[in-house]
């Protein structure tokens, strides 16, 4: 099955190795104003960001997707390690379920490889699997001002849910 639904909806994450301490983000995303929401940090010359969409999952679930990034000096690096993850026939890639914690609760996310449309560089996409942990997402979007989401990598995200559920209603409409 081919994922390119990644173009509409992404949750993006991305790691630093430099030890540098993170400087504040003066701009966050939200979803009444920009569609989507979104938190980046800088570590010196590396940049993590976080950002979520509503999109489809590759089995045709609306859902938020979340995706990782990394840069590093302004360009973009591999996030994506397919050797810790499982061949999934029907993702055309790598998976893996991992825990996230949101709003200080462990979910389960899967998570796999996706390429970037125009290099040969890979980032991870993510998207909660069970019914359980996608209405406690979706729950925390609708009932929070914020979202804090950290991933295994240790990095935590305050999201804006400023306009989430207006944006939630009208992507049900679409169907």
């Amino acid at each position: 099955m081919n994922v390119n639904y990644m173009l509409v909806a992404a949750v993006l994450f991305s790691t630093s190795t430099s030890g540098y301490a993170v400087e504040p983000n003066p701009h966050h995303y939200n979803f009444h104003k920009d569609g989507y929401a979104q938190d980046t940090k800088h570590y010196g010359n590396d940049t993590t960001t976080l950002n979520v969409k509503i999109g489809t999952t590759p089995f045709g679930q609306r859902n938020l997707i979340f995706t990782q990034t990394d840069t590093s000096g302004g360009k973009m690096v591999n996030s994506c390690n397919a050797s810790t993850m499982t061949f999934a026939p029907q993702l055309d890639g790598h998976v893996r379920t991992v825990p996230y914690r949101v709003n200080g609760k462990i979910v389960y996310m899967e998570e796999f490889c996706k390429s970037y449309k125009y290099s040969s560089k890979k980032y991870i996409a993510a998207y909660s699997r069970e019914r359980r942990d996608q209405d406690y997402i979706i729950n925390q979007f609708i009932t929070s001002n914020t979202v804090k989401v950290e991933n295994l990598s240790l990095n935590e995200f305050t999201l804006s849910a400023r306009g989430f559920t207006k944006k939630w209603r009208q992507s049900n409409k679409k169907k």
